[in-house]
């Protein structure tokens, strides 16, 4: 695109900020880009709505899955609601917050190993809820336990023996939180009931314990390239307008996406296709 001699990037820039959204980023002293380059679209706005209904209940825990493909942003939601709860920016009173990405563990370790070392807790045999009850006394306000990669780690288990563990675990933990100021979010790329074989009598139960699915969806990744990943200078729009005249009077049969490239330009709509 050229308007009088101008090029592209006299009209858009690319925002610099890392590709890769990790939650060991939240630990580090440049974790305040997390926050300002997060993107609060409408969608996500309700989900954040829906999580904190579900942590302002008096007395009472849950669950909920946040759901999205590769690239979504789920890490990156991860990131900014653990921020903004440990800055008291969401609620008052927040609960504490104890956030783990599975990516950096191999699928043969317990899911229960994993989570009860973050927590300072030590693995039984026997009967849990004694040891999780004096590890929540200590914790006044409540605790979430933020999950990140879960599917990729489910779906990675090397028997059908080891998932199921791993799955009543969660249903351990869902049913735990009902009466406790205990709630888990866990980032997946697809339900979890596509991550391996799983009883359906199990499902059943998973699905109540974790009641709110959170999606992102597609006009996610839309929204992210064209409100926040591209600096559009002054003249965008206008220039944006120009060639989108200009293409459709060449091509007038063409099945391009005109509004999604005044939004997205210069990425072109089939690009957000393959993200999708």
């Amino acid at each position: 695109m050229t308007q009088g001699g101008r090029a592209i990037k006299d009209f858009v820039d690319v925002r610099r900020h890392p590709t890769v959204v990790r939650l060991q980023d939240l630990e580090g002293e440049g974790s305040r880009w997390l926050t300002e380059s997060f993107l609060l679209t409408r969608e996500v706005q309700g989900h954040l709505q829906a999580l904190t209904g579900l942590f302002g209940k008096t007395g009472t825990g849950g669950g909920a899955f946040l759901i999205g493909h590769y690239g979504s942003g789920k890490s990156h939601f991860l990131a900014y609601l653990t921020l903004q709860l440990r800055a008291g920016a969401l609620i008052p009173h927040p609960p504490e917050v104890v956030a783990i990405s599975l990516v950096n563990f191999s699928a043969a370790n317990r899911l229960e190993d994993i989570i009860s070392g973050a927590l300072g807790l030590e693995a039984c045999a026997g009967d849990r809820r004694p040891a999780w009850d004096a590890m929540l006394r200590v914790r006044r306000r409540g605790l979430l336990l933020v999950i990140d990669e879960l599917s990729e780690f489910l779906r990675a288990k090397p028997d059908a023996h080891t998932f199921t563990e791993d799955v009543r675990f969660l249903q351990f933990l869902g049913e735990w939180a009902q009466d406790r100021p205990f709630w888990i979010v866990a980032a997946m790329q697809e339900g979890i009931e596509h991550t391996g074989e799983l009883e359906y009598g199990l499902y059943r139960k998973i699905k109540d314990r974790y009641p709110l699915r959170l999606l992102l969806t597609p006009a996610h990744v839309q929204s992210l390239i064209a409100e926040s990943v591209l600096v559009k200078k002054p003249g965008y729009a206008a220039a944006v307008d120009e060639l989108c005249r200009r293409l459709q009077g060449t091509y007038a049969g063409a099945s391009l996406d005109f509004q999604a490239l005044r939004a997205v330009y210069p990425l072109h709509p089939s690009t957000l296709e393959m993200l999708e």
